[in-house]
């Protein structure tokens, strides 16, 4: 079981599958930016999970500025 209820920031492509998907929906005081909540369940696989929770990760710290990323040890592959 997964830990619910959590948000992750998607991709565009991610973001407009997933949401279709039961439990989960448009995060709310996120509304912009592909920001989605998984309430009840998570209909995704662990191993998918994982993939998406990463890519979350990575499209955030994309989005700091390179001196904040860099004294917060954030590195981009």
């Amino acid at each position: 079981d997964s830990p619910c209820p959590f948000t992750i920031k998607t991709d565009d492509m991610a973001f407009g599958f997933l949401r279709e998907e039961d439990g989960v929906g448009i995060a709310p005081h996120l509304q912009r930016g592909n920001w989605l909540r998984f309430e009840t369940h998570c209909p995704v696989e662990q191993n998918d999970l994982k993939a998406y929770i990463e890519r979350s990760h990575a499209l955030i710290a994309l989005s700091l500025p390179k001196a904040k990323r860099m004294e917060l040890g954030l590195t981009l592959q």
